[in-house]
C-alpha cells in the first residue's frame, strides 16, 4: 500500500493531519442548489439542472403583448421614472410596430435634458424603427459607435428591448436592458448642445 504524496516516508498521518484533510476535502466539494442535482461518478461529478429557469424580475423588463402593444416594468434613468405618454407603465401601445427594411424595431426610452445643466427633465418609453432619427423612421445610417446620438430638443433614445418580424408577421422580442440607467451628455465647447449622449447600466 502506497502513502498519500502529502505525507512523507515514515511519518504516521495523526488526528490532526486527518482532520485538515477532511476540513480541506468538505470546502471544495461541490454543493448542489435549487433545482440542480449532482450525480457523483468515478471520473467526476455531473451538475444537471432543471429546465424551468427562475424568475429574473428586472427594471425595464419588456414582454409582448400580441402584436401591438408591450408590457414593460418601471424602470429610471438617472433616478427618474420612465413613464410611457406621461404615465407610469405598465402598456405601451403601439399598433403596428415601426420596423427597418429588415423587420427590426426598438423600443426605447427618450431622455429629454433640462437646458441649464443637462439633466435628465423626462423619460419617456417608446417604439421606433431606429432610436437614432429625429421621427424614429428608418434610416440608411448606422448612427456611429461611442454612444447614442444628439436628437433635436435636447433628446436622446436608448434602446430596451429588440423587435424582430418574421416573414409570418410574428414578433419576437429580444431584451437589451436590464438594470436602471445612468446617463451623462457630452456637450459641445459652448455648452449649448450636445455631441452624444452616453448611457449605462
Amino acid at each position: 500500500m502506497t502513502e498519500p504524496p502529502f505525507v512523507k516516508r515514515g511519518q504516521t498521518i495523526t488526528a490532526t493531519l486527518w482532520n485538515q484533510l477532511c476540513a480541506a476535502v468538505r470546502a471544495c466539494r461541490i454543493i448542489a442548489g435549487d433545482g440542480v442535482r449532482l450525480r457523483e461518478m468515478p471520473d467526476g461529478t455531473i451538475i444537471t439542472f432543471d429546465g424551468d429557469g427562475a424568475d429574473f424580475a428586472h427594471p425595464f423588463q419588456v414582454s409582448l403583448v400580441g402584436t401591438q402593444a408591450a408590457s414593460i416594468r418601471p424602470g429610471t434613468v438617472n433616478r427618474v421614472e420612465a413613464k410611457i405618454n406621461s404615465v407610469p407603465p405598465p402598456l405601451l401601445k403601439f399598433g403596428r410596430p415601426m420596423l427597418d427594411a429588415e423587420g427590426r424595431g426598438y423600443i426605447c426610452v427618450e431622455v429629454t435634458c433640462r437646458e441649464e445643466d443637462w439633466s435628465v427633465e423626462n423619460v419617456e418609453v417608446v417604439q421606433v424603427a431606429d432610436p437614432n432619427t429625429d421621427d424614429g423612421e428608418a434610416s440608411d445610417s448606422q448612427g456611429g459607435s461611442g454612444g447614442a446620438v444628439a436628437l433635436p430638443g435636447r433628446r436622446a433614445r436608448y434602446p430596451l428591448a429588440m423587435l424582430r418580424q418574421r416573414k409570418g408577421g410574428k414578433l419576437d422580442l429580444y431584451q437589451i436592458t436590464f438594470f436602471d440607467l445612468q446617463h451623462r451628455a457630452a456637450l459641445s465647447p459652448d455648452r449649448k448642445s450636445a455631441t452624444r449622449h452616453f448611457f449605462w447600466q
